[in-house]
């Protein structure tokens, strides 16, 4: 099994470090090809964290998934990754969820479960 990672924040100096990275579109291009052919040749299966990621970032941009370094997860972020985690494990409905980490709101663990089971 393998995770499809999120790209780093978009403006996240990381960019500028290591600039073969170039931005992330780019990154996400870059992330989504390497895992998915690693994990064809292998047989495994692909946990699309970043996939969901980056549509969670165009329909819901006021839930903040990055944390201060804009790269590791902030709690809303590390949600998103369980939510995809448990779908693709269990192929359940993640909308049927009652849990919500501290720091994540009813509205926004909502609207994150919608985003996962609605993909």
């Amino acid at each position: 099994m393998f995770e499809l990672t999120w790209v780093n924040k978009p403006g996240s100096s990381l960019y500028i470090e290591y600039n073969y990275l170039e931005n992330p579109d780019y990154m996400y291009k870059r992330f989504t090809a390497n895992t998915y052919t690693l994990a064809e040749k292998l047989g495994a299966t692909v946990v699309p964290v970043g996939t969901y990621w980056q549509y969670a970032l165009s329909q819901e941009p006021a839930i903040e998934l990055y944390g201060p370094d804009g790269h590791h997860p902030s709690i809303a972020g590390a949600y998103l990754a369980a939510l995809t985690f448990y779908k693709t494990l269990t192929g359940s409905d993640v909308r049927k969820i009652t849990f919500h980490p501290s720091g994540v709101t009813k509205e926004e663990a909502d609207k994150l479960k919608a985003i996962v089971a609605g993909r």
